[in-house]
């Protein structure tokens, strides 16, 4: 899609799209269909269109490809983020081809960024190349990981030492450690301490594991002790505190961060897509430090679930966040975003997956990765050719063939921890049934014993062409709990088979997942054959379904079959409910029925029908569709109109969010009487809190209640996230 948007705009002096993203993502995606095809033509496209256009869509008047003017003309740090990508691509794209120009670009990029002394390369932080005691920090990017690139493809070992650089620069700036504000405190650039004394993934996500992914090069191309043991801390503390089960990273919208420890909400989980490719390449910098599947196990998880989720499966419309639940309002892929990085990450990341399938050390071949594939790999200055062939990830059959021996070498198979029976590598996230699964290894058919070491089966033989060899993965569906200190999660359980997190959707569960429940004991069907998204396989289980009875008069469980599908096939039927976790007990959705059997009139918040049919009115007022809410800012209001009973006892029921804080005071008024005057503080993690409000029994005469949120000079009004009027029984 950026490539064909490139090749039609190429003649537009002002390009569609504001920033250099869709050049940097076309760049990634070319290397790779040129690494695929050898088609020159796809070089000619790259010389012709991109860089033709990088150079048009700069002043070329004022430097060399204009990118001087580019930078210093709007002085934001996403304009060096797009560079240092660029600089990323081209030495990439130098690699394959060994065409000196895509050097020479990325060398020229490079230079300029670093000499840009006059100019802002984030959030009003300089860096400039003459004042490196001062140790500022640049806020964006993977620029250690660019600069490391440089330093393989040049050799010059400056570009080692700035690499370096970009990490030692933290933690020298003063902040004030007292803010719960993470730019006040720093930790949104990661820079409230010395790089070295880091121990927690803090502040922005994206930019934590580009730092994080610099830490564990340096650790590796420079032996630096004290990076290895600061990159192992973080990755700890992510694994076991702030990750999700989907390979999801940023519990927190606001600045697009990790949240505290074990603060995880599902509702309102960010998960940012560029989060999970940024996590892939910090576990595949792990990987190459430890050699331990347990960082392809991350890795994998992240890659099949959250990162597949951001891209539909026809290419042409994004996620930027992947949240484990959806009210009534769902959520629907966008074609495009005005901060597009996700985007473009998901085209570079989908060419880099070839490289995450392999890897060697001394006279060993790791398989980390499962899937139909012929890889040409250099081992020991000799060619060894494998084929593999494979169902993976529905079918745990992984047969490999040897086409070229080369030499003996040893073969080491990831035996990914799901089949272990460990969901993660830490006690976030455990299996209800934690028993391993046998997988087995055959050698030209017949099955041979194996030593283990680090999560790999070992085979050791001098091979030669033709040779076969099969691993046998179980593929038992698997029920997950959630450590208790997320308390969010307790209580309910969410579903996976071998790498796959599965979800359930209204839309194949008669339109609500909200009523129903799964018992830990549940027996599941995978079938194959019912859903036509990429050849997806589905489960079936058994659960419950709690309902209304058609009288009213109470609420009643029936039993019913439960359909899931994977995580990242979500809202290809429509914008609808969704839940990743469903409660092992009904006693919540009971509590919730019984609320609605007795709810007179409701309206569904941030849904444009429902809005209208209840006369929405306001000033200032704003609402978020996808998560279900509406907020008056700069002292506005809002106003809905809602039918009550002119006899019974009645209550208002607002739904408020346990995170919403700052300047939140507002009135709340019925018929233009003030009930009740609210202000909104942060309570915990994440949670919807009803707060019910008695009406005064004057007010229900009329038949009709018009609701009316109004801030106080200064504040906001809301957010309000339900409103309804219920019928109170003694």
């Amino acid at each position: 899609a950026e490539a064909t948007y490139l090749a039609e705009g190429a003649d537009n002096k002002v390009n569609k799209y504001s920033y250099l993203w869709p050049y940097s993502g076309t760049l990634s995606m070319m290397s790779a269909l040129y690494e695929a095809t050898g088609d020159d033509s796809i070089l000619e496209f790259i010389d012709n269109e991109v860089i033709a256009g990088l150079k048009m869509y700069h002043d070329t008047s004022r430097e060399p490809y204009g990118y001087s003017s580019y930078i210093t003309a709007d002085k934001s740090d996403r304009f060096y983020d797009d560079n240092i990508w660029l600089v990323i691509d081209f030495v990439d794209l130098y690699n394959l081809t060994k065409k000196q120009h895509y050097l020479d670009l990325a060398l020229d990029i490079w230079n300029f960024v670093l000499s840009g002394r006059d100019t802002v390369l984030g959030d009003g932080i300089y860096w400039c190349e003459q004042k490196k005691d001062t140790k500022n920090t640049c806020s964006n990017a993977p620029a250690a990981v660019a600069a490391l690139k440089l330093h393989k493809a040049t050799g010059d070992k400056k570009y080692l030492d700035e690499a370096r650089f970009f990490l030692d620069c933290r933690g020298h700036r003063e902040f004030d450690p007292t803010s719960d504000d993470l730019r006040v405190n720093g930790k949104y650039w990661q820079d409230h301490l010395p790089a070295t004394e880091q121990r927690e993934a803090v502040g922005h996500a994206v930019r934590a594991l580009y730092f994080y992914s610099g830490m564990a090069d340096i650790a590796l191309h420079q032996g630096d002790k004290e990076y290895l043991a600061t990159a192992d801390s973080i990755w700890e503390n992510i694994v076991s505190k702030k990750f999700y089960i989907t390979g999801g990273l940023g519990a927190r919208a606001h600045n697009e961060a990790f949240g505290e420890n074990y603060e995880l909400p599902n509702g309102s989980a960010y998960c940012e897509t560029c989060a999970s490719i940024a996590n892939a390449m910090f576990n595949l910098r792990m990987f190459r430090l430890h050699g331990d599947s347990k960082y392809i196990d991350v890795l994998e998880r992240s890659l099949y679930n959250t990162v597949l989720c951001g891209i539909s499966i026809t290419g042409d419309s994004y996620f930027y966040p992947n949240p484990l639940e959806t009210g009534k309002n769902g959520q629907l892929r966008s074609a495009w975003f005005g901060c597009s990085c996700c985007p473009t990450n998901v085209c570079r990341i989908i060419p880099s997956v070839p490289g995450y399938v392999y890897a060697t050390e001394g006279n060993r071949i790791y398989a980390n990765l499962y899937m139909s594939s012929r890889s040409e790999i250099e081992l020991g200055g000799k060619q060894v050719v494998l084929r593999q062939r494979t169902e993976y990830p529905w079918e745990g059959s992984i047969e490999f063939e040897v086409e070229q021996a080369g030499r003996g070498f040893e073969l080491a198979l990831r035996i990914p921890g799901w089949a272990r029976g460990e969901a993660v590598p830490s006690d976030l996230y455990t299996y209800t049934d934690p028993s391993a699964d046998e997988a087995k290894i055959y050698v030209n058919g017949e099955e041979v014993s194996f030593s283990t070491e680090k999560g790999y089966a070992l085979i050791s033989r001098k091979w030669q062409a033709g040779d076969k060899v099969r691993l046998e993965l179980p593929m038992r569906v698997r029920q997950v709990r959630t450590h208790s200190a997320v308390v969010g999660n307790r209580g309910l359980l969410s579903v996976e088979r071998g790498p796959i997190v599965y979800c359930a959707e209204g839309t194949d569960n008669g339109g609500r997942v909200a009523d129903l429940s799964l018992q830990a004991d549940a027996k599941f069907r995978v079938v194959s054959d019912s859903l036509s998204i990429g050849g997806a396989y589905t489960l079936r289980g058994e659960g419950l379904r709690y309902a209304i009875k058609e009288d009213n008069s109470s609420v009643e469980s029936l039993p019913a079959e439960i359909t899931f599908i994977p995580y990242y096939a979500r809202s290809y039927k429509g914008a609808t409910e969704m839940k990743v976790f469903l409660p092992e007990s009904g006693e919540d959705i009971l509590s919730l029925l019984e609320s609605e059997r007795r709810t007179i009139d409701k309206v569904i918040i941030g849904n444009h029908p429902s809005e209208q049919a209840h006369n929405l009115k306001g000033e200032h007022t704003r609402c978020n569709s996808g998560m279900g809410w509406r907020d008056a800012v700069d002292g506005g209001w809002f106003s809905y109109d809602l039918k009550c009973d002119r006899e019974a006892e009645q209550e208002l029921v607002l739904t408020f969010h346990s995170t919403d804080d700052g300047n939140r005071t507002f009135d709340i008024l019925i018929n233009g009487e003030k009930i009740a005057t609210r202000t909104l503080r942060r309570e915990t993690f994440d949670a919807l809190i009803d707060t019910a409000y008695p009406i005064p029994a004057h007010l229900l005469r009329g038949g009709k209640l018009t609701v009316k949120f109004d801030a106080h000079d200064g504040n906001l009004a809301g957010g309000i996230f339900g409103c309804k009027v219920r019928r109170v029984e003694r």
